[in-house]
């Protein structure tokens, strides 16, 4: 990977970067927030997509939830970073809270666009909120993945992914940390393997891994 690949991506995003993971949270009040526990994005030659995966709020408030309600999510497709996070402040009514996030699921095809990874990568380490801890997977269809949001007894896909490993502590050493892929493709060291998911049935399963 060049370093001239990586100057214009921190010089043109920091701005969008901001707009996009500002959670305007400070004063605002638990129940008028939504807490994303994962982030799965796509990318076409056109537009981006980013599908926000939220906790279930009843659950991490105390409040009661009602029989039969589905932990919500949010689908949003924009040509820019900036333009995905107009469309979420224009269309949603809660604020966003990244500080929660335990899983980022990027589709294979968006692995292979360096620009527009590097531009997804850039805007999560700029995230003062988000922590740097959460666990990064490839997928060969995110919107097949994100289908089953929720499927397993109401969990959010944030906390089966983050499941896999710290339920099941040999399988920790083959994970990935958003820290970890920032640290070498800023210091363009060897590619980073990355854990692939692949659904079979209803089930999300560990299939083996990407190169990056």
């Amino acid at each position: 990977m060049q370093k001239k690949m990586i100057r214009p991506v921190k010089t043109g995003l920091c701005l969008a970067a901001g707009l996009l993971f500002l959670s305007g949270c400070r004063g605002t009040e638990p129940e008028k927030r939504e807490y994303p526990l994962a982030l799965a994005w796509d990318c076409s030659d056109e537009e981006y997509t980013l599908i926000y995966s939220f906790a279930d709020l009843p659950d991490q408030t105390g409040q009661e939830k009602k029989a039969g309600e589905e932990i919500p999510g949010v689908s949003l497709t924009g040509s820019s970073l900036y333009e995905l996070n107009q469309k979420y402040v224009r269309s949603q009514q809660y604020a966003l809270d990244l500080g929660h996030v335990r899983a980022v699921i990027f589709s294979e095809s968006l692995y292979q666009k360096e620009d527009q990874f590097r531009r997804i990568c850039e805007a999560l380490r700029q995230d003062t909120v988000m922590g740097k801890n959460a666990y990064v997977f490839v997928t060969r269809d995110i919107h097949e993945l994100m289908k089953l949001d929720g499927a397993r007894g109401n969990d959010s896909m944030g906390e089966y992914l983050t499941g896999l490993y710290e339920n099941h502590p040999g399988q920790q050493e083959e994970a990935v940390t958003l820290e970890e892929v920032f640290y070498n493709l800023e210091n363009e060291r060897k590619k980073e393997v990355i854990p692939t998911l692949c659904v079979e049935g209803e089930q999300v399963i560990l299939c083996g891994n990407e190169s990056v």
